[in-house]
């Protein structure tokens, strides 16, 4: 997921900056609201390395604790955008700051790329209007949808449950996609299967057997 979402932002800065990836310098301010937590510091990783990779010449600044209290998280992003106004992007991995980050750039009349993992109400209404790029989403309906699949096949067809990794690939929503997302949503159990039903489909037609280890530890930068 953080290399998607770095892709996002990598061609963004091209086209709105008029230059390629590898002449582009500047900023990138990035907050994480548990340091230390795995899955948030695999997602921030895999982001950033694929920034450097291809934005050679940027400053990531170091990751400051963002908070995973709502107004906390605000103010401590009010304060990192008013010292840093002119980054080219700014990252958190967690829902608070990535609701937050869109809100007081807007006041602030600042425009950058930006890309969210989360898709609560809030975020897709900010997708909508413009005021983030992309949403890369973890696709938390079609992981719950494929494991409950799974499972019941398994009890119908007599065998053990099975253990494992069940790889869903996550999904790219943006301005594109965004109307029929939303729409999605006001009858998720009929319109979340339908917005997905192409990644569900192709995932449990093609599950391997067995799945792989649940010992797998995914890297960063996947």
């Amino acid at each position: 997921m953080g290399r998607t979402a770095g892709t996002i932002i990598v061609s963004a800065l091209e086209r709105n900056l008029n230059k390629p990836a590898a002449d582009i310098t500047g900023d990138v301010v990035t907050g994480i609201c548990v340091p230390g937590l795995v899955v948030l510091e695999n997602r921030l990783a895999g982001e950033i390395t694929y920034l450097k990779s291809k934005m050679p010449k940027i400053n990531v600044l170091p990751s400051f604790n963002s908070a995973s209290d709502r107004e906390r998280s605000y103010a401590l992003w009010d304060q990192a955008i008013r010292k840093t106004p002119n980054a080219l992007t700014y990252l958190d991995v967690c829902e608070e700051g990535e609701e937050n980050i869109p809100k007081i750039l807007e006041i602030d009349n600042i425009k950058v790329p930006l890309t969210s993992y989360e898709s609560p109400e809030e975020i897709r209404d900010d997708l909508a209007r413009g005021a983030i790029t992309a949403i890369v989403s973890g696709n938390f309906f079609s992981q719950a949808y494929l494991a409950v699949y799974t499972s019941a096949q398994s009890i119908l067809q007599g065998k053990p449950l099975p253990k494992g990794w069940l790889k869903v690939p996550h999904v790219i929503i943006d301005r594109n996609k965004i109307a029929a997302y939303q729409k999605a949503w006001e009858t998720p159990e009929t319109g979340l299967r339908a917005f997905y039903g192409e990644v569900v489909d192709a995932t449990r037609d093609h599950l391997p057997s067995p799945l792989p280890s649940p010992d797998l530890f995914v890297h960063p930068a996947e």
